[in-house]
């Protein structure tokens, strides 16, 4: 096995989080770029980051910090929305979240949606090909759990609580 020598170049990648700061370790989401080594490209997307002190891993069922049943029963909730959302099945994914769902469009902009009625009215708004697109490579199985009240899906795309859905961070 011949190992390859080359060149990464990457950035910070944020999800509004930070503010008006500068990105970096603790306030990242992951690093993007490429890889050359000088006769091909290619793509890095490495995910993750962010600040590592809130994520907790429970000694007991992976979600037990949240709730106290079987992390496949609430993985389920978690993938009932997210494909629901995929598909665009807007009264489907409206099962999933504990209302008022909170929609972040920036770090100092949001919004409460209060009903299942108001997010199926708005989904076009908040369900953008964008946030499709970021919520196509999250993968809701295995979800880091923030400070003991939520499993993060993706990059913060979405934040659930025992009862569903509570977060989202519109990209």
């Amino acid at each position: 096995m011949k190992e390859a020598s080359g060149t990464f170049n990457l950035h910070f990648v944020g999800n509004g989080s930070n503010g008006s700061a500068p990105l970096d370790f603790p306030n990242s989401v992951g690093l993007e770029g490429t890889w050359t080594d000088g006769s091909k490209t290619l793509p890095v997307k490495l995910s993750g980051g962010g600040d590592r002190s809130s994520v907790e891993t429970p000694a007991g069922p992976q979600y037990g910090a949240i709730t106290s049943e079987t992390d496949q029963a609430f993985e389920a909730r978690a993938q009932g929305f997210y494909f629901a959302a995929l598909k665009g099945d807007a009264r489907t994914a409206a099962r999933y979240v504990d209302y008022p769902l909170r929609v972040n469009w920036t770090p100092t902009h949001h919004e409460l949606i209060k009903s299942p009625k108001q997010l199926v009215d708005n989904w076009n708004r908040i369900f953008t090909p964008n946030y499709i697109a970021a919520l196509r490579d999250a993968a809701p199985h295995d979800m880091p759990v923030m400070k003991s009240e939520y499993a993060m899906l993706g990059a913060g795309l979405a934040y659930f609580s025992d009862k569903g859905v509570e977060v989202l961070n519109v990209p």
